[in-house]
């Protein structure tokens, strides 16, 4: 589907061979868990979708996927994506239901009104790209008809490869595999850790690259960590 380089942050950046198989994984997992949900309770078929990522990062994949279940995508001019106020004017103003943006610039976004009163006027929100800081994920779980996600997906793993509802917890996490997905967190013994124990994180299943570009070897799973281990709430369904 697309080669896309990691940022080099661990090391010289890499071309990351992302499969058509992943990226439509993605999609039904997203269409299921995202749009559906969102398209049920607004009762509009047709939503608006801000695009602010950068192209040369593998995010701006996520919104362009909601056009594949025929929602409007708006690609926001670069001057836009740096002002905060015009930024929050265009969401204001062209009625966009779903946007992801960074948390920093959420921020920004917070300070040029876009939460006034403890509200948010889209009825869906992402963030992702960094770590969200505890005071922020304490206001956005606070909003009444806005509900928050947290996406969260190395290059390797075809965007986003964990997905956390903010209303769900108290503080921070990254959430569950998307659909087809597989995490598991282990110890440098490949053990399984206990809730509540630092482990390095493994991810596996359909959302995986082929692998780096020009490197033969095929990773059936990729490293990533570390990270903490901790207890989510169930499912609606009862799964953990």
């Amino acid at each position: 589907a697309y080669v896309i380089y990691t940022s080099g942050s661990t090391g010289a950046p890499k071309g990351v061979v992302i499969t058509h198989r992943s990226v439509v994984n993605l999609f039904h997992s997203h269409r299921r868990a995202l749009y559906e949900p969102v398209v049920e309770r607004t009762g509009r078929s047709r939503l608006h979708v801000g695009h602010a990522w950068s192209f040369s990062f593998d995010a701006s994949w996520q919104p362009q996927l909601w056009m594949f279940h025929g929602h409007c995508v708006h690609v926001l001019a670069e001057d836009v994506q740096r002002d905060p106020d015009r930024l929050h004017r265009y969401l204001r103003d062209h009625t966009i239901d779903f946007i992801e943006v960074a948390p920093t610039v959420l921020a920004q976004l917070e300070e040029a009104g876009l939460t006034e009163g403890g509200n948010c006027p889209l009825p869906l929100l992402g963030v992702g790209g960094e770590a969200v800081p505890d005071s922020q994920w304490a206001r956005l779980r606070e909003l009444p008809a806005t509900d928050v996600v947290n996406l969260y997906g190395p290059t390797v793993g075809t965007v986003d490869a964990l997905v956390a509802h903010v209303r769900d917890s108290e503080s921070q996490l990254i959430g569950r595999p998307v659909d087809n997905a597989r995490v598991r967190l282990l110890d440098a013994g490949l053990r399984p850790v206990p809730p509540g124990t630092p482990g390095e994180m493994y991810l596996a299943g359909a959302g995986l690259a082929r692998g780096y570009r020009g490197r033969r070897a095929h990773r059936r799973a990729l490293r990533r960590g570390p990270v903490r281990r901790r207890r989510q709430p169930p499912l609606p369904d009862g799964r953990p």
